[in-house]
């Protein structure tokens, strides 16, 4: 009885753990997922500012980005100099100094200065779209490794508990 009530007893700490970690995952995939802006601001031509869905804008558009803001999609600085704070993405604990020519990452944080950027990437293209795709494969890779794991240890450690069952009456009929 002991062996199959340490064996049964530890697949459901097992279990627990394995939620606690699977909870943990999920909140930090919602919270990475919470990271891209709701709204691009796009320049026009006449210099006009437009708020639209960052899955509406094409590449080669203007956007402007002003402090406080996270970057809406990948893009190239045109005009403005300023700090991005890229640790939410990249875990780099410094703000990185921004000036026209460089290269700028979706999901960053604008600290300080404004800058006006040409997109080079939008959509899925872009760093945050690979970003959220690549969470979403890896969640729908782990639940399905998960669900087939846990069918296995199910089937075994129900297996356990009659063999156990089976093995203590053999002993006690001896």
């Amino acid at each position: 009885y002991t062996e199959a009530v340490a064996v049964m007893l530890f697949y459901q700490i097992g279990e627990w753990f394995q939620s606690c970690a699977v909870g943990k995952s999920r909140r930090s995939i919602g919270a990475l997922m919470d990271i891209r802006p709701d709204f691009a601001r796009v320049e026009g031509e006449d210099g006009t500012q437009e708020e639209c869905d960052p899955d509406e804008v094409a590449v080669g558009s203007i956007i402007v980005v002003r402090p406080g803001e996270r970057v809406p999609l990948d893009g190239v600085v045109v005009d403005g100099v300023s700090d991005l704070d890229t640790a939410a993405l990249t875990g780099e604990s410094l703000p990185i100094a921004k000036n026209p020519g460089d290269a700028v990452l979706s999901g960053s944080f604008l600290t300080d200065g404004k800058l006006t950027v040409r997109l080079t990437a939008v959509g899925v293209d872009s760093y945050m779209g690979k970003l959220q795709m690549s969470a979403r494969k890896v969640k729908k890779a782990k639940s399905e490794l998960l669900r087939d794991m846990n069918r296995i240890i199910r089937w075994v450690s129900y297996a356990v508990v009659p063999i156990g069952l089976l093995l203590y009456w053999k002993q006690t009929a001896v």
